[in-house]
């Protein structure tokens, strides 16, 4: 009686050997904390992989600006984790997303690396604690360095500035793709610092088993 457990073992062979035969060899790296998780203690060495952007690995569709969850690949999947980063010799820095039995993984295309701080609490005004807002110099850094994935959000999902002046547009915001962070778990109104030196305020925070998913609000002040 064939079944997955008994087909999943020839599959893997066939992903390795067109892994081998047609891939590039990456550098795999496993997350063991918060802090910098392409950190060289956490590399476990090289993996050939097949990189594309359709399930068929046919190698004819090619890739789109807004779509970094629209990558799979081809590789021995003995020892990979979900939340693990693959580092091509380009280099591109994809993170497994879904590993399903029979099928390539899924992963996620990253463009920036972000910091991620709890917010910190001013001394409050008046009769309410903590009305004065976030307090950057209090803020408690919580992981550093991830690689992910930072599109344009929608612009129905763009918010209102202040004030409202002639000229003014809404605020930008971003879809942001991360793995689960070991230690942590990241919530709403948690500050996001990218690569370009931008701070966001994250909103929608979602965790799944493909990762976190979350709008990233641009602070302007």
């Amino acid at each position: 009686m064939v079944s997955l457990a008994t087909v999943q073992p020839h599959v893997s062979r066939g992903f390795a050997k067109v892994a081998a035969a047609l891939g590039v060899a990456c550098a795999w790296y496993r997350p063991t904390g918060a802090m910098n998780p392409l950190a060289s203690a956490n590399l476990l060495g090289p993996l050939q992989v097949l990189f594309d952007t359709a399930a068929n690995l046919r190698l004819t569709a090619p890739r789109q600006r807004d779509k970094p969850e629209a990558w799979f690949g081809a590789f021995d999947p003995t020892g990979v984790q979900v939340g693990d980063y693959l580092v091509s010799p380009t280099p591109e820095i994809f993170f497994v997303a879904a590993l399903d039995a029979v099928r390539p993984a899924r992963l996620v295309l990253c463009n920036r690396t972000i910091d991620i701080r709890a917010p910190g609490t001013k001394a409050g005004y008046g009769a309410l604690p903590g009305y004065g807002g976030d307090d950057q110099a209090a803020e408690t850094s919580m992981a550093l360095q991830w690689p992910c994935a930072m599109i344009a959000g929608s612009k129905s999902k763009m918010v209102n500035g202040d004030p409202k002046l002639p000229g003014d547009v809404g605020l930008p915001t971003q879809v942001v793709l991360w793995p689960a962070i070991p230690g942590i778990t990241v919530r709403n109104d948690m500050i996001l610092l990218d690569d370009l030196a931008q701070r966001h305020v994250l909103s929608q925070v979602e965790l799944s088993s493909l990762g976190y998913e979350a709008v990233a609000v641009l602070e302007t002040a």
